[in-house]
């Protein structure tokens, strides 16, 4: 049987820290709606706009771009169906349901995280660890590098953080 994929080792090194530092973001316990069980977190109700607040991490689903991911954040009004796609236009101080990448909530262009080295990317931007030499320290810079940006993106929504 073949071992972890990397970025499901990723998940498992996120779910570990955030059940132990931020209580408040918490893996689903089931699928809702087109979101995946495996790789969503709930994160809360945003105090400003009463969505609900997922982040659903999506990995490259191509053979050439094994270890690459980045984050949805997906609001919706409806706790139990929430709805993937492109939101509808709303006033510039509020997010419309749908998904959103967190490049665009918190900079300018999409951002992947690159866990195993790789040609450098064209329009986006790219996290890559300090050494690909050491899983662990991959692992390590990458749920630093995650949590960092999920907390900012968070408090740019105004959901409560624990």
């Amino acid at each position: 049987m073949a071992g972890k994929s990397i970025f499901h080792e990723f998940i498992a090194t996120l779910r570990k820290r955030w059940k132990k530092e931020h209580l408040s973001i918490r893996p689903l316990t089931e699928a809702r709606g087109r979101l995946p069980k495996a790789s969503t977190f709930y994160a809360g109700v945003s105090r400003f706009s009463r969505q609900h607040v997922y982040l659903c991490f999506q990995h490259s689903n191509k053979a050439w771009q094994v270890g690459r991911f980045t984050i949805n954040f997906v609001l919706s009004m409806d706790e139990q169906n929430p709805q993937w796609g492109i939101p509808k236009c709303e006033p510039a101080s509020h997010f419309g349901d749908g998904s959103h990448r967190i490049g665009h909530l918190i900079g300018t262009k999409d951002k992947w995280w690159h866990l195993k080295q790789d040609d450098a990317p064209i329009i986006t931007e790219a996290w890559r660890p300090s050494s690909y030499e050491k899983v662990d320290v991959i692992l390590s810079e990458a749920v630093e590098d995650v949590t960092k940006d999920v907390l900012s993106a968070l408090r740019l929504l105004d959901v409560p953080i624990e």
